[in-house]
């Protein structure tokens, strides 16, 4: 690292608003997600007798309608459940279209990465509205129309447009097909900020899912709509994926960590599994003796992460496509013999742990946690991949489409949009799940939740969720520094450690460079949003990150 960055990097300071702002309270129930609208939307339904279910589907429908570029209904995602005492996840990631072929991404043999990161060929079928259905059917409490009107009224009302949403409009502009350019740039110049976006169509399509289920979205007028501005955009999916869409639920990854247990979400989802094997390598390390971002603690960090990562790479896909090891890579032996490749003087090259190489994912997710008076909780992050997804809103429904394509591995070794690289592993194929970082996590301690968490972020997010679990668990922050302190990086390709631009001191960066990092300066990290519950006085503290424009609500 060059000594002018390194000088650069330790003058910086932690915002300020991350040092005065203290966490959120409520004796009864919390909810924490990126927008204040969908806070308040998920809050309501807590007072008014919702369970965690119940808040976490109204909080989901909110903030696909006043954060469209990071999730929609056009999306997917993973919810990790505690309720009456028993953990839970459900799996509802986007999925191929039949038509669908692992070489689709190739010219002329080289992968093509605008092709499944804009337009039609970018779209997986979606699998949201199917999720939230799910999760309401099986455990929700409030009648489904009412779960959907904040969202609605936000859709029909409109809301103010912020600094984010408007810097997303203006960076995506020249993606955007000509319906989704109607409703983000009315006058032909992106909305600024302070203007008011009013989504009639995507009003009209949230009353219709009000009135007639998930049903209308996969074999309704929605669907129709859905596959033929794909179709007619040259792309491949079509009415029947849409009919053919269904979710899963999967047994979550479990784990133990400093006297608690750890449910996170297993495959298609790759965030679970290395989140527990990292904690079960941290655990035989004095973190806290070492102190939060001491040079020790750094550096085991990133071997821990690389060894992770390189494991991602080679083993992880879609269970229902691809066996994938879960008990090997879990295993004390495996874990064993990792930590017994780590040295505490020097860092191991790259190049010197095995993996097969993999893409970049889109950081624009979003995710929400919740908790309610009976101690239910839920964690779920939600995704349409890129910024505004592939860029495609379907004509006469404002639903921004994904790109979750791109997820997959467009070649084996060829890197993603977020750099990850992937194995045939996670290949494309018909009806197949692509691999995602998402790491919606819940840890109980005695019977009763901890710690609600999960993040956007691409690779970042299992990255950002360990932190904040080592923060609170290792190093007694409480939830608003655990969310708020800088944070590091590695995924084992690219080689750099990443570090965010402000806290670290120049001693720690020195001594890092002397093992052996390649250090690099990085934008801010993920989007946090977590809770966490006192176990002596059961109030639940809530904190959304600073990174972010988010709010935590409780009661």
């Amino acid at each position: 690292m060059r000594i002018g960055i390194t000088l650069l990097l330790a003058t910086f300071l932690i915002p300020t608003t991350a040092q005065a702002k203290g966490p959120s309270e409520g004796e009864h129930g919390m909810v924490v997600s990126a927008h204040p609208a969908a806070s308040e939307a998920g809050l309501n339904v807590l007072k008014a007798s919702g369970n965690a279910v119940d808040a976490a589907v109204a909080t989901a429908f909110a903030i696909a309608v006043v954060e469209p570029y990071g999730s929609g209904l056009g999306g997917g995602g993973f919810a990790v459940l505690w309720k009456d005492q028993t953990p839970s996840s459900l799996d509802f990631r986007e999925k191929a279209p039949s038509a669908s072929h692992r070489d689709m991404f190739l010219t002329e043999g080289k992968v093509d990465p605008d092709k499944s990161r804009t337009g039609p060929f970018a779209v997986g079928v979606p699998g949201m509205v199917q999720g939230l259905w799910e999760l309401h059917q099986k455990h929700g409490s409030i009648p489904w129309p009412d779960l959907l009107a904040p969202a609605i009224r936000l859709a029909e009302d409109g809301f103010l447009v912020n600094a984010v949403l408007s810097e997303h409009i203006q960076k995506n502009l020249e993606r955007f097909n000509p319906p989704a350019r109607a409703i983000f740039c009315p006058k032909g110049t992106p909305l600024p900020i302070g203007s008011r976006l009013v989504q009639a169509d995507l009003a009209q399509t949230l009353r219709t899912l009000a009135k007639d289920g998930a049903v209308a979205f996969y074999k309704g007028e929605i669907a129709k709509r859905i596959a033929g501005s794909v179709q007619d955009a040259g792309g491949l999916l079509t009415l029947e994926d849409m009919e053919k869409y269904h979710t899963r639920w999967r047994d979550p990854v479990k784990g133990t960590y400093r006297g608690t247990r750890i449910f996170s979400m297993p495959p298609p989802s790759s965030g679970g599994i290395h989140l527990m094997q990292m904690l079960g390598i941290l655990e035989n390390y004095d973190l806290k003796k070492w102190g939060y971002q001491s040079a020790n603690s750094v550096h085991l960090l990133a071997e821990v992460m690389k060894f992770a990562f390189a494991d991602r790479s080679q083993w992880l896909g879609d269970p229902d496509f691809f066996d994938v090891p879960r008990e090997r890579l879990l295993s004390k032996a495996h874990l064993d013999e990792i930590q017994g490749r780590i040295q505490m003087d020097s860092a191991i090259p790259s190049s010197e742990i095995e993996g097969a190489p993999t893409p970049p994912e889109g950081a624009d997710t979003t995710h929400l946690s919740v908790i309610d008076r009976h101690g239910n909780a839920v964690s779920s992050t939600l995704t349409i991949n890129l910024s505004f997804g592939s860029a495609m809103v379907a004509k006469g429904t404002g639903i921004v489409l994904n790109d979750e394509m791109d997820d997959f591995a467009a070649a084996p070794g060829a890197p993603n949009a977020f750099g990850l690289l992937g194995s045939e592993a996670n290949a494309v194929a018909p009806g197949k799940r692509p691999l995602s970082s998402m790491t919606p996590t819940i840890v109980t301690q005695n019977g009763k939740v901890l710690i609600v968490a999960g993040s956007p972020g691409g690779s970042r997010i299992i990255t950002t969720t360990l932190q904040v679990i080592l923060h609170l668990l290792d190093f007694d922050m409480n939830v608003r520094q655990a969310v708020s302190l800088p944070r590091v990086h590695h995924q084992w390709y690219p080689k750099d450690l990443s570090i965010e631009p402000y806290g670290m001191s120049p001693d720690t960066l020195r001594i890092l460079e002397e093992r052996g990092h390649s250090l690099s300066m990085s934008k801010f990290m993920g989007n946090a949003q977590v809770i966490f519950v006192d176990p002596k006085t059961n109030i639940r503290y809530g904190s959304s990150d600073p990174r972010g424009v988010g709010a935590a609500r409780g009661y």
